[in-house]
């Protein structure tokens, strides 16, 4: 689903394909991805975090057309399948859930499942961070997500999850070159300054994958690689053997009252609505943070009072659960991000220069409307 010019399809793709003894199939465009998957029966298919959005929702675009009695047993088995379906590779199942939810396979999931073929064991995601809701929902299809994690820098792959072993919300264990054995290693900065194996902050990745630098570019080279360790901008930490990414170190927010916040797993939260298409959480140097939210195509008729009182519904039911400065306090309706206009990249990830740029005067109007000024 990505051209052979990204790191990630290029290497995932095709050289570890090719290296593991695997066929490639490629479908024609992106437009009959999904309608070609049954001729191919893939074993697994390595695919983007948005591709993953736009198959639930083809999901559940069939599950409505079905009628009540499929919706019901839908809603049913979305019920039980927690109790089923855990976050590990050693959870143990609720067996009288359990029962419930092999009536349901039976009678629901196999539908589903087809779609894949009967090779099908997994989604392996990479190229942007996976929100775990996404992943817990395929994983109760039984569809399991493998998120991976990498750079462009270190040749691309830093980690994978695996099926044996996995852990959601993880992006699995590290590749070997990163152990000692390869001359590889991992530590982590923290905001104190201190490094180590065991604390929370920046990853700073050293290897034979880890690039020299920038080709022609050595200022921009030196501010990421010191002392032989490249700082990748990724905070994150380390815990069972698995690597977990919290955000980016240049994402986090800084409210006026100190509080530091990671905005993405608060956008993460707000694109479960099936209002929202996308979300940019915006609030530096703010007294509270506010959403700037693009919605679906299909709610584009909808009156934009209607649609704001909706979306601020939405927001304060996604956000009832975390702590008040987390809140965000109001929302803004912008237009959908594009690949064409750069506020998407390659990869479907939201790059938010880009957006803010593109919607400067707005969110600007926005804040002073709020009370705000903009840092």
């Amino acid at each position: 689903m990505l051209p052979y010019w990204h790191s990630f399809s290029l290497t995932v793709e095709v050289v570890g394909a090719i290296n593991s003894g695997l066929s490639l199939g490629f479908t024609k465009n992106t437009r009959s991805f999904v309608k070609d998957i049954p001729l191919f029966k893939p074993t697994m298919l390595l695919v983007v975090p948005r591709i993953l959005e736009i198959i639930k929702e083809n999901i559940e675009r069939k599950i409505k057309n079905n009628g009540i009695e499929t919706i019901e047993a839908y809603e049913k088995l979305l019920q039980v399948a927690p109790f089923v379906k855990g976050d590990r590779h050693n959870f143990i199942p609720n067996e009288k859930y359990k029962n419930i939810y092999d009536i349901l396979d039976e009678k629901l999931l196999r539908k589903i499942k087809s779609i894949f073929g009967e090779n099908f064991k997994e989604f392996i995601s990479g190229g942007a961070p996976l929100d775990i809701n996404l992943q817990r929902y395929f994983g109760y299809l039984g569809l399991p997500i493998m998120q991976g994690y990498g750079l462009s820098e270190t040749s691309p792959v830093v980690s994978v999850d695996n099926l044996e072993n996995y852990c959601y919300g993880s992006v699995g264990n590290f590749l070997n070159w990163l152990l000692n054995g390869c001359n590889g290693d991992f530590i982590f900065l923290d905001k104190l300054g201190k490094k180590g194996k065991n604390l929370k902050g920046e990853l700073l990745l050293r290897g034979t994958c880890v690039m020299k630098g920038y080709w022609n570019h050595r200022d921009d080279s030196a501010k990421v690689i010191k002392d032989g360790w490249l700082y990748t901008g990724d905070i994150g930490y380390y815990k069972d053997n698995k690597l977990y990414i919290s955000g980016r170190k240049n994402n986090m927010i800084v409210l006026k009252g100190g509080e530091n916040i990671h905005p993405e797993f608060i956008e993460n939260e707000l694109k479960k609505s099936d209002y929202i298409d996308d979300v940019m959480v915006i609030g530096e140097g703010c007294k509270n943070l506010y959403a700037c939210l693009t919605v679906p195509e299909n709610y584009d008729v909808i009156h934009e009072d209607e649609l704001n009182i909706l979306l601020k519904s939405e927001v304060k039911r996604l956000t009832d659960h975390l702590v008040s400065y987390e809140k965000p306090k109001d929302v803004l309706l912008i237009p959908r991000f594009t690949i064409e206009d750069e506020t998407y990249t390659g990869t479907m990830k939201m790059r938010r220069h880009m957006v803010n740029r593109r919607e400067n005067e707005k969110i600007k109007k926005f804040l002073k409307k709020m009370g705000e000024s903009r840092k």
